[in-house]
């Protein structure tokens, strides 16, 4: 080779490389003092780590949908990126999971269960308090509202479940858990037949719910759901979830159901660790 075509050939490699050191985003930090946790020049967001899967990416600029960066809790999937999510995990036999424009699971690749369907329990008479999962330490559930035990429930009967927060937040994940004789008709990331059922208290912005067995007896027991805007919204009610009572059973109790903040963060990126949320349940 020519000492003209070496030339030319260090010096594209040159520039290829420092194009690569200036992009940030998987390749170190974009500003020199990014993870410092205060808010610097040219800096979106500084949560004082480094860390790409939260709200503010480890180059100190926003997570947002199309990034190719999952923000856990808020975002179900990000292009490529799925977590530990599969077509398996989501409850099918095989196939390819996709991610949607707005970051939440197409499972229209999935193959093997159309993932809508929640088995209705039997009615088994009043749960034992004994089978209800204990409620993590962030979760604070408040029964302020409690359905008559000398009830017993009828077809058509409905449970309402209103969850509220304490902090103003941005984008906020919440895990709610529900016992045996409160059911949500359909399964699954994002099925119509869930969301009908979800209000969330602020509109706009990006959102997500999820019906799911996190018991492993093949009855949907956990409900998530996942908000992100570009603003923050004030504390107070976040969401809305209306339950079918299951029919011939007894109306369960407000403290029979759980609602834990699995994150939450202001809209500038900022990690709100001690927010908490609590529940209220009204019956028939």
């Amino acid at each position: 080779m020519r000492r003209r075509e070496r030339s030319v050939v260090a010096f594209l490699a040159l520039t290829l490389s420092l194009a690569v050191i200036s992009c940030g985003g998987g390749g170190g930090p974009a500003f020199e003092n990014c993870g410092n946790g205060s808010l610097d020049a040219g800096e979106e967001c500084d949560d004082g780590n480094l860390v790409d899967q939260d709200a503010c990416l480890g180059t100190c600029e926003r997570n947002v949908c199309g990034d190719t960066f999952l923000n856990v809790g808020v975002e179900e999937c990000d292009d490529t990126a799925f977590g530990e999510a599969s077509c398996a995990t989501l409850g099918f036999a095989g196939g390819t999971l996709a991610c949607t424009a707005s970051c939440t699971f197409d499972t229209s690749g999935c193959t093997g269960s159309d993932g809508q369907s929640t088995p209705t329990p039997s009615a088994q008479g009043t749960p034992s308090p004994g089978s209800v999962s204990p409620t993590p330490s962030t979760a604070s559930p408040v029964a302020t509202s409690t359905p008559s035990s000398g009830t017993i429930c009828r077809a058509g009967d409905q449970l309402v479940a209103k969850a509220s927060v304490d902090k103003p937040y941005g984008g906020i994940s919440l895990r709610l858990g529900y016992p045996p004789a409160a059911n949500v008709p359909g399964s699954g990331s994002n099925a119509q037949s869930v969301k009908d059922r979800v209000v969330f208290a602020q509109p706009g912005g990006l959102t997500a719910v999820n019906d799911q067995d996190e018991s492993g007896d093949g009855v949907d027991d956990t409900l998530f759901v996942s908000s992100v805007g570009s603003s923050d919204n004030a504390a107070g009610l976040y969401v809305t979830v209306t339950f079918d009572c299951v029919a011939g059973q007894a109306p369960p109790s407000s403290s029979a159901f759980t609602c834990t903040v699995v994150s939450a963060s202001t809209s500038g990126g900022v990690s709100i660790p001690d927010e908490h949320c609590a529940l209220t349940v009204t019956g028939p």
